[in-house]
């Protein structure tokens, strides 16, 4: 019997397990892969995004800064790679400065620090390589990139150095719940007891829920992106994380 079961073994998984392991209680991490930290963590932008495109008063928008702010820590707890780099929203022309104002007064409401819009003088000071005609930018101190792979693994060494287990290869096909207890199935096989289940399986956290719930209100559709990879000859023309206005 187990005190928490977390399903998956990626960043979020293994964060949640780092911490929970400074506590005395029996954890054991699950991954359906047969490496852990394989999924959506090695396949993102590695931005730590400073939350000024979220709703204010917003759960996504409260977590993304609070979450920001964080990562200082775990710098120094982790020994974790971590570029403050700043970010920079780029406005193209005259007709974009009011929605460059609008987006600033949406980063102020959601509490972003040092946030400030910058004219086209100071933005060819920070940036020279950008456009000339870029007429104004929104510049966001506190944006950071980081190596999301790296994070995760550091997160789950501490934790596997605190007791925490670890078991590869282990789908969760079924979840029933009885007399207080979670009985989880893997691999249609093994079941094992525990008293809490957090679940940490990205693009299929539906399918998890609906194992305890028949009917969820939501449906996760995964999206595939594409990234342009530069050559390393052209490593430092931009100081800066630059984003075009949000539409």
């Amino acid at each position: 019997m187990k005190d928490y079961i977390i399903i998956g073994s990626g960043i979020i998984g293994c964060l949640i397990a780092k911490e929970l392991s400074k506590y005395q209680v029996d954890i054991l991490v699950l991954e359906k892969e047969n490496d852990v930290v394989n999924g959506q963590t090695v396949a993102n932008s590695a931005i730590i995004h400073a939350g000024y495109d979220l709703k204010p008063g917003t759960l996504k928008a409260k977590l993304c800064v609070k979450g920001n702010a964080m990562y200082d820590d775990l710098e120094k707890e982790l020994s974790i790679p971590l570029l403050k780099t700043g970010g920079l929203v780029v406005a193209k022309n005259e007709k974009e400065l009011d929605d460059l104002k609008r987006i600033y007064d949406q980063a102020i409401q959601n509490g972003i620090k040092g946030v400030s819009i910058i004219n086209q003088e100071t933005l060819r000071k920070k940036e020279p390589h950008l456009k000339s005609s870029l007429v104004a930018a929104l510049d966001l101190p506190t944006t950071k990139v980081t190596f999301p792979w790296q994070v995760a693994m550091a997160a789950l060494t501490f934790a596997k150095a605190n007791g925490a287990q670890i078991k590869t290869n282990a789908k969760v096909t079924n979840i029933t719940y009885q007399n207080g207890m979670f009985q989880v199935e893997i691999n249609d096989e093994e079941w094992i007891e525990t008293m809490h289940i957090i679940s940490c399986a990205g693009v299929f956290s539906d399918h998890i829920a609906r194992m305890i719930e028949n009917i969820i209100p939501y449906q996760i559709l995964p999206r595939k992106g594409e990234y342009y990879v530069l050559d390393k000859r052209v490593k430092g023309l931009f100081q800066h994380v630059i984003y075009p206005l949000p539409n």
